[in-house]
């Protein structure tokens, strides 16, 4: 049987040591190497491998994660006076100066100093195993109802902006920038929001960080969707949205009047007619993939408003499922044109 070979640095610094150096290097250390400590802080024993690490973190290879550890180990040395161990050709072994080096048939492991990760604890630039797993979509959600802010101007999410999120959540953290009361207060943006999560759950791993961004990018899609559809309902009025039975007419004062009517006809209607656009063909799902699936306007071919009396609607006699555009152009004429009229000019205008 072969032994794993050890390889231990013989003057491991003291926590103390590692506080004072990381604190020293930190406005030197890339979001990378941050995050390198962070992920192997967080793995089983403590103990990874280069090809795991750069899993975690992202990066193209095990080499960019031999190439940033070494040179944190590096920095981490020079700051402090540290000589780290040496190979028999006298080259440096920087990445000694976090870990015990072990050469396994699996590979080679790095099992991460107990000084180092007591040392992240105290710079609280970790949060321990089993607080972060009380973090939980309640706790995001609680956090996010309690901020105050005087409008939301985030965009929709995508890669740019779970970046912009996490450089947000780095700058109240590793970076400790102070973001001043007028920028929280007035607009909120993926950045600020980023920040303020920061300061609220302190230094965590990337996956965590994202983890929280994907919670609110869903919340903020969610509500899109959700306001975007009360809007619509306002634009037309013919969209079968709300009601109890499929008996309609009966009017409801908001900001302007408007009838009651009733979702189960409205899918009575799809569930015959199906999602694509009875003028066009268009169909949202086919074309957005996820976002757009279940969604199409269904037009009343007789107006409600020009019934003004309360009738029972027939799914499949009095409806059809349209598109946004052709259901706007139909309303553009008084009364709304109908649907054959509709295609015909659709096919002459092509």
């Amino acid at each position: 049987m072969v032994m794993a070979r050890v390889h231990k640095l013989s003057n491991i610094p003291s926590v103390s040591e590692y506080v004072s150096g990381l604190t020293a290097i930190k406005s030197r250390m890339s979001g990378l190497q941050l995050q390198l400590l962070q992920e192997q802080y967080f793995s089983p024993n403590r103990t990874t491998t280069a090809t795991n690490l750069a899993l975690a973190t992202g990066v193209s290879h095990r080499s960019v994660v031999n190439a940033a550890y070494g040179r944190l180990g590096r920095l981490f040395c020079e700051e402090i006076g540290l000589e780290p161990n040496k190979r028999k050709n006298e080259t440096s072994r920087w990445w000694s100066v976090w870990s015990v080096g072990h050469s396994t048939s699996a590979g080679f492991l790095w099992e991460m100093h107990q000084e180092v990760a007591e040392a992240l604890e105290n710079l609280e630039w970790v949060v321990d195993n089993d607080v972060a797993g009380e973090l939980s979509q309640e706790t995001y959600a609680k956090i996010f109802e309690e901020l105050h802010y005087d409008y939301d101007g985030r965009h929709p999410p995508d890669r740019r902006k779970r970046a912009q999120f996490k450089i947000g959540w780095q700058n109240a953290t590793l970076r400790q920038i102070s973001y001043t009361p007028k920028t929280l207060d007035s607009e909120l943006s993926w950045n600020n929001l980023g920040y303020r999560f920061g300061l609220r759950l302190g230094n965590q791993a990337e996956s965590k960080i994202y983890e929280v961004y994907e919670f609110l990018a869903k919340r903020y899609s969610d509500n899109l969707l959700k306001t975007s559809s009360d809007q619509i309902s306002r634009i037309f009025p013919d969209e079968v949205d709300s009601a109890l039975t499929f008996r309609e007419g009966a009017m409801r004062k908001i900001t302007v009047n408007a009838y009651e009517r009733d979702p189960k006809a409205r899918q009575k209607c799809i569930d015959h007619y199906g999602l694509s656009c009875s003028i066009c063909s268009f169909n949202f799902g086919e074309t957005f993939g996820t976002l757009g699936e279940g969604f199409i306007h269904v037009h009343h071919l007789q107006p409600i408003s020009d019934i003004a009396e309360e009738y029972e609607v027939d799914p499949i006699q009095d409806l059809r499922p349209v598109c946004p555009n052709c259901h706007a152009m139909l309303h553009r004429h008084s009364p709304p044109l109908s649907i054959e009229k509709m295609r015909e000019i659709l096919l002459i205008s092509k």
